[in-house]
């Protein structure tokens, strides 16, 4: 399907070429057919990757946590893993599968649990000549010296979160012993700037982001996070449907200024990309964006279900965002993998394709969206929140322009950005 972008600007979402100019348009058209089809051979990870719930409590109360603080609804007293745990699922995992792809350490706080982290990690290098990509998903508040030799020795990647300006993050990110979450976070990040690792920030957007927001204040947000030495970050739209941290679209204010929000960051964003100096981070989704089109390649659709998550009292989920429901979840032993095929509420969370849901198949963005997630669609009776898909819709709109303008004027510039930047996703 076409869709004009802009005046002299057109987008084939099924082919995803962008056509620039009238007379090329009419040109298209006429000749439709003799371009090519897009090839939909699979892109994704022969293997799965394991996220391990390390522990199901942590030391933060974010107030709208998805998983009640950490705690999926406490559906077991069994809270941590152990290396015999971990070791056991991994090992059985490859048995069933073949491989595994990647591990993420996750919670939680996973730091809580690092001494069975480590014995397993060592585990893995002592038994192992091949060892999947390894990452740790942290709150950030807690590193020591001990931490960070742990992490660089063995290569592994850590994620963080800092919700902008501290205002903001400590508004919603909060401790009964931590007096700012901000501060913390921000000096473990500088803490670990030098650390040859990959470093990874999300910003989560709720409803006091945006209806404060002035134009063009993000970009001083992400100034302030680049000095931190993070190589990619991200901007999320809050998941919630509580009135105090929902991003309402209904409300006309909220509506306007997210809009504004979303177009200041891409804008911004793309920027970094045409200049002959490398970015110090850029949001891995414009990346992803730019290559799919520019590669033609269709974007995966989430791999939840195909990688599953296991919480410390061994069930596995099809991701961590199902884990606080126990219809999705199976008991992890030698058996998980068939018995993943008899569970209909786990295949239902499995199944969810981008082409299945209707918002989805008259959107422009459906096939190189990478925001759309199955578990967050399968606690929301299968709907996408629409925030997100205003928000893919924006960015996908500012790369295609950006493709059609600046791409051949910018082309060394963009192409050597990419390479630096492009963190396993497709070759350039």
């Amino acid at each position: 399907m076409l869709w004009k972008i802009k005046d002299e600007i057109w987008f084939d979402s099924e082919k995803l070429f962008i056509i620039k100019g009238k007379e090329n348009y009419l040109n298209y058209i006429s000749k439709y057919k003799e371009y090519s089809e897009i090839s939909t051979k699979s892109m994704r990870n022969k293997y799965p990757t394991i996220v391990f719930l390390s522990t199901t409590t942590c030391n933060l109360s974010c107030k709208y946590c998805f998983a009640d603080s950490g705690t999926y609804g406490a559906n077991s007293d069994t809270r941590f893993f152990g290396v015999d745990e971990y070791i056991y699922v991994y090992e059985s995992a490859l048995k069933q599968y073949g491989g595994v792809n990647a591990i993420s350490f996750f919670g939680g706080e996973p730091m809580l649990n690092l001494n069975e982290i480590e014995k397993f990690v060592i585990y893995l290098h002592e038994h192992y000549k091949k060892i999947p990509i390894m990452a740790i998903s942290s709150n950030g508040t807690i590193m020591n010296d001990h931490i960070k030799e742990f992490l660089e020795k063995y290569k592994i990647h850590f994620g963080t979160s800092l919700d902008g300006p501290k205002q903001y993050n400590d508004l919603n990110r909060v401790s009964s012993v931590i007096d700012s979450v901000y501060d913390t976070v921000e000096n473990t990040l500088l803490s670990i700037k030098d650390l040859r690792i990959k470093k990874g920030l999300q910003m989560t957007i709720s409803k006091e982001h945006v209806i404060n927001y002035k134009r063009g204040e993000i970009v001083s947000w992400i100034k302030d996070l680049e000095r931190l030495g993070v190589d990619t970050f991200e901007l999320v739209p809050v998941t919630s449907d509580n009135a105090d941290y929902k991003i309402d679209l209904k409300d006309d204010l909220i509506h306007k200024n997210f809009i504004q929000l979303c177009n200041d960051y891409a804008d911004y964003c793309l920027s970094m990309l045409i200049k002959n100096e490398q970015p110090k981070a850029v949001s891995k989704i414009f990346i992803s964006l730019i290559l799919h089109i520019i590669k033609r390649v269709y974007q995966e659709d989430c791999s939840a279900g195909f990688s599953f998550c296991v919480s410390p009292d061994l069930f596995g989920y099809p991701c961590h965002v199902c884990a606080s429901d126990k219809k999705f979840g199976i008991k992890f032993d030698e058996n998980f993998k068939s018995e993943v095929q008899k569970n209909l509420n786990f295949q239902n969370v499995k199944n969810v394709e981008k082409k299945k849901i209707s918002e989805c198949n008259s959107c422009m963005a459906k096939n190189v969206c990478s925001y759309v997630c199955k578990g967050l669609s399968a606690n929301n009776n299968y709907n996408l929140p629409e925030e997100r898909c205003l928000m893919m819709e924006i960015f996908l709109k500012k790369v295609i322009i950006f493709l059609a303008e600046s791409y051949q004027l910018h082309r060394k510039a963009i192409k050597n950005n990419i390479i630096t930047l492009n963190c396993g996703g497709i070759n350039v």
